[in-house]
């Protein structure tokens, strides 16, 4: 059985834009509705994300401690997100604006209580 990053419940990611300070910094809500977790450490997940008085749709991936999902915003724009969990239980990645892929920020969970699991 391998060990695999559990991206389930409710948390928040912070995300900001390169040379902007932490004023610019945008929070977006993650709920995670519905994972599947293998034993191989790979699993999937889908929910939903709000921010800025949006929700948007949430599809994403888990392979080990990487982490992968996208958020489809009912305006038509969509961010796709990598990241890695670290042993400190942080999610940190970056992420880039599919139709405008110069638009880009990194990105980091609010909370460290992320763990990595041995699914059943």
């Amino acid at each position: 059985m391998a060990l695999v990053v559990d991206p389930r419940g409710d948390w928040v990611i912070r995300q900001r834009q390169p040379g902007e300070g932490p004023e610019n910094d945008v929070e977006v809500q993650i709920l995670v509705s519905l994972s599947a977790l293998s034993p191989d450490g790979t699993g999937t997940f889908q929910g939903g994300a709000k921010w800025d008085g949006r929700q948007g749709e949430l599809d994403g991936s888990v392979n080990g401690n990487r982490i992968e999902f996208t958020i489809t915003w009912p305006t038509g724009m969509k961010g796709e997100y990598r990241g890695y969990w670290y042993s400190d239980g942080y999610l940190r990645g970056h992420t880039v604006n599919v139709f405008n892929p110069a638009e880009t920020a990194e990105w980091w969970t609010a909370t460290n209580n992320f763990r990595q699991i041995q699914p059943d």
